[in-house]
């Protein structure tokens, strides 16, 4: 764990989505703080389960944030506005899973909650799901030193991520000439 242990669970689900999503990121450019989806996400983090059992808590653990933990029965949760990223939800919880791990807390399951869909995933850190995860952790380490963005490629959810202006938007071609404007 000591070469990741510098990575997020944010920064893990971020790569999953898009490479180059993260590579911007990593950077220090931000483009979440201005996008109302994103908003919208942390909200419904913080207020669907506001009626959670006392046992149920926030956890930081380092550079990690788990959205609740139930620790009698090692169940991890996280919350999602909607399942569209489900692959990189799940790699962000087997992460946190892995994490856990490392620190002695074997065994712990997650679920993958997305409460305006009303479904619930478990997430369990299985020997093929931690071979998957430290590839995607190898790879995110591989793409956070390179000195360019990973090249464009068209998601389906590109129109409504928060990075979209800075990967798609151009600025129009103006002609050049060589007589000034009166």
């Amino acid at each position: 764990m000591a070469s990741f242990a510098s990575v997020t669970g944010h920064e893990v689900g971020s790569f999953a989505a898009c490479p180059r999503q993260f590579w911007f990121s990593n950077r220090g450019i931000r483009m979440e703080p201005f996008s109302e989806l994103v908003a919208d996400g942390k909200l419904l983090s913080e207020k669907a389960y506001a009626y959670r059992a006392k046992r149920l808590r926030q956890i930081q653990i380092g550079r990690i944030k788990v959205d609740l933990y139930d620790p009698k029965r090692r169940l991890v949760y996280e919350i999602k506005r909607a399942p569209r990223l489900l692959s990189a939800h799940r790699m962000q919880l087997l992460f946190y899973l892995y994490y856990l791990e490392k620190l002695g807390f074997p065994d712990a399951k997650g679920y993958l909650v997305y409460p305006r869909h009303r479904k619930k995933i478990l997430v369990e850190l299985t020997p093929s799901a931690r071979e998957e995860l430290i590839r995607l952790l190898e790879a995110l380490q591989q793409v956070r030193h390179q000195p360019k963005p990973p090249p464009l490629q068209r998601k389906s959810f590109c129109r409504k991520c928060a990075y979209y202006d800075l990967c798609w938007i151009r600025e129009p071609l103006t002609p050049h000439s060589s007589k000034e404007s009166p």
